[in-house]
C-alpha cells in the first residue's frame, strides 16, 4: 500500500533533511508535515470523509515532534510564519512533496492527492484563525502559551476536515463572498464573509454544517435562537446575534454578525503579554461579570448553553464581550406532547474540562450545569492557564500562591461545588457579583469537586460595563475605542438582562 515500500522511507528521510536545512523556515515545516501526511499508509477507498481519523492526528504528531527541536521563541516564530503562508504558496509545497513521493511508490490516486492538497492547503488559514492580530500590524502573533506543545495542543488548531472552500471564493447563488476560514468545529467550519454588493455593510460569520448528521443541530441552534428573541422582544448586545439562514443550501449554513477581536482566550494571551503579568483578581471578577450579562439573558428565557467555554467568549473590536455558538443549547421547560427536543443525542455533549459530573452523565439541562462552568473559566483566568480543570485543593491554591480573596473564593466555590449548593442561575450570580458579600476573616471549608483529567479544549476582552467595578489598586487592562458600525450595530455596553 502506498508509504510502505523503502523508497518511500527514503523520500521521508531526504525531506526530513530538506526541512532542518531550512532552520525552522515555514517552508521546511510545511514540506515536514505534507510528506508525513502523505506518505502514511492511507485505508483502501480512503475517502474526504476520513480526514479527521487517518490525516490530523498523524500531521499533528509530525508537525509536534518536528517543533520539539527547536527552542521556544523559535516554535512561536514558526507557527506565526506558518499562519500567515499564503494557501497557493501551501499548496504549491504539499504538491511538491506528494511529487516526490510518487516517484518512488508511484502514482497517487488523483482523488487522494486532491483531498490531501487541499486539507495542507487549510492548515495556514486555520492556525492563523486560532491566534490573536497584532493591533498595528495586523499579523498573527503566537504568545508562549498558545505554542501547541502536544499532538492534541495542535489536533485543536487544524482542521477536523477538508473545508468546503478555498478563499477567496464567491458562494454561487448569494451576494457573500468568503474572504477567510475563521474557524473549524466538530461538525462544520466558520468563515468571514462580506456582500459584494455593499461594500460599506459590516463583514458576517457563515457557519456552515459538513456532517449531514448534524444538521439537525443547526436547525435547533435557530430555533433556540429565535426563541430567545420572542421571549425578550428584543436582542442582547450580548450574544452574538443571528441574521439568517439558508438550511437548504448544500453545505447548510447560519448568518451571524461578524465578531473580529477573537475569544476570551486569544484575549487573555493578548493582555497579560502586553501587561507583563497575569490578570489581578479584580480584573478577573469584572471578566466575570461580564459573562454573566449573556448567559442570565439566557438563562432567565429558558435555555442552557451547555458549552460555555473561553472559545465561546469572544471579543468585538470595540471591547464588547459577546456570547456566542448555542449549537447543543436546550431548553429547561418541558417539551409539549409529541414534542421532539432532540437533544437525547446529545446527552453529555460538551467540552470535558468544563462539564460538571451531572452533564457528563447527561442528565436533564439546568441552568446550573453552565454555573459550573463558570467556576472553571474563572480559574483558569487567575492562574493563566487557560486549559487548566478545577484540580484538587485548588482553593488554598488560589489563595495562598495567587492571593485571590476569600471572598471570591467562597462565590467560586458556589459555582463547581455540589449542584445543590451552586448559584441557581446566571442571574442570581449576577445579582451577588454586584454586591458581594462579607465574609469572615477565615476561608471556609471547600467544597467537593470532583476530579477531572486535565486535557485540552475542544471545540472562537472585556467591554466597558454598565456594573460599578469592584475597589482595585490596579486599574483593568484597557480595551480598544469604539468604531463607528454599518449594519445591525450592536451596542457596545452589555446591558444587565430584563426579566
Amino acid at each position: 500500500m502506498f508509504g510502505k515500500s523503502p523508497g518511500c522511507r527514503y523520500v521521508v528521510s531526504h525531506l526530513m533533511s530538506k526541512a532542518a536545512q531550512e532552520k525552522g523556515s515555514v517552508r521546511g515545516l510545511i514540506i515536514h508535515v505534507a510528506t508525513k501526511a502523505a506518505l502514511r499508509a492511507l485505508p483502501g477507498g480512503f475517502v474526504v470523509e476520513m480526514v479527521g481519523e487517518y490525516v490530523v492526528p498523524r500531521v499533528a504528531k509530525a508537525v509536534v515532534n518536528w517543533m520539539a527541536g527547536y527552542k521556544e521563541a523559535e516554535q512561536a516564530q514558526v507557527v506565526e510564519a506558518l499562519a500567515e503562508m499564503p494557501a497557493s504558496e501551501a499548496r504549491q509545497l504539499a504538491d511538491e512533496a506528494i511529487a516526490e513521493a510518487e516517484k518512488e511508490d508511484g502514482p497517487m490516486p488523483d482523488d487522494q492527492k486532491r483531498i490531501m492538497r487541499d486539507y495542507l492547503a487549510s492548515i495556514p488559514e486555520a492556525v492563523r484563525a486560532s491566534l490573536p492580530r497584532d493591533d498595528k500590524t495586523g499579523k498573527s502573533v503566537c504568545p508562549v502559551d498558545m505554542i501547541p506543545r502536544t499532538v492534541a495542543d495542535f489536533e485543536k488548531i487544524l482542521p477536523k476536515r477538508v473545508p468546503p472552500f478555498g478563499t477567496p471564493h464567491d458562494l454561487e447563488g448569494t451576494p457573500y463572498r468568503l474572504t477567510a476560514l475563521a474557524g473549524a468545529g466538530g461538525f462544520g467550519v466558520v468563515y468571514k464573509a462580506i456582500n459584494k454588493f455593499e461594500q460599506l455593510r459590516d463583514p458576517v460569520a457563515l457557519k456552515f454544517c459538513l456532517d449531514p448528521q448534524q444538521v439537525i443541530t443547526l436547525e435547533r441552534e435557530r430555533r433556540l435562537l429565535d426563541r430567545m428573541i420572542e421571549a425578550g422582544k428584543q436582542w442582547s448586545d450580548s450574544i452574538v446575534q443571528l441574521y439568517g439562514h439558508h438550511l437548504q443550501a448544500k453545505p447548510p449554513y447560519l448568518i451571524y454578525e461578524w465578531v473580529g477581536g477573537g475569544d476570551l482566550h486569544a484575549y487573555q494571551s493578548k493582555k497579560t503579554k502586553e501587561l507583563g503579568r497575569r490578570f489581578t483578581p479584580e480584573e478577573v471578577f469584572d471578566i466575570i461579570k461580564r459573562i454573566c450579562v449573556p448567559l442570565a439573558f439566557a438563562h432567565q428565557r429558558g435555555l442552557v448553553h451547555r458549552d460555555l467555554k473561553p472559545a465561546n467568549v469572544l471579543i468585538a473590536n470595540d471591547g464588547t464581550l459577546k456570547l456566542a455558538d448555542f449549537g447543543i443549547a436546550a431548553s429547561t421547560e418541558p417539551v409539549p406532547a409529541g414534542g421532539n427536543q432532540s437533544t437525547a443525542r446529545l446527552s453529555g455533549s460538551g467540552t470535558p474540562i468544563y462539564m460538571s459530573e451531572e452533564q457528563r452523565r447527561g442528565e436533564a439541562p439546568d441552568p446550573r450545569h453552565d454555573i459550573f462552568a463558570i467556576g472553571v473559566i474563572w480559574f483558569q483566568l487567575l492562574t493563566g492557564e487557560m486549559t487548566a480543570a478545577l484540580p484538587h485543593g485548588w482553593e488554598r491554591l488560589l489563595e495562598r500562591k495567587f492571593n485571590v480573596p476569600r471572598m471570591h473564593i467562597a462565590m467560586m466555590q458556589r459555582c463547581s461545588g455540589w449542584l445543590d449548593e451552586r448559584f441557581a442561575n446566571a442571574g442570581e450570580l449576577l445579582t451577588i457579583l454586584k454586591k458581594p458579600p462579607t465574609l469572615p476573616p477565615k476561608l471556609s471549608q471547600p467544597a467537593p469537586v470532583p476530579h477531572h483529567p486535565t486535557v485540552p479544549s475542544t471545540t472562537t476582552t472585556a467591554p466597558p460595563s454598565t456594573i460599578a467595578p469592584p475597589p482595585s489598586t490596579r486599574r483593568p487592562p484597557e480595551l480598544p475605542p469604539s468604531k463607528p458600525k454599518s449594519g445591525p450595530p450592536p451596542l457596545s455596553k452589555p446591558k444587565p438582562p430584563t426579566t
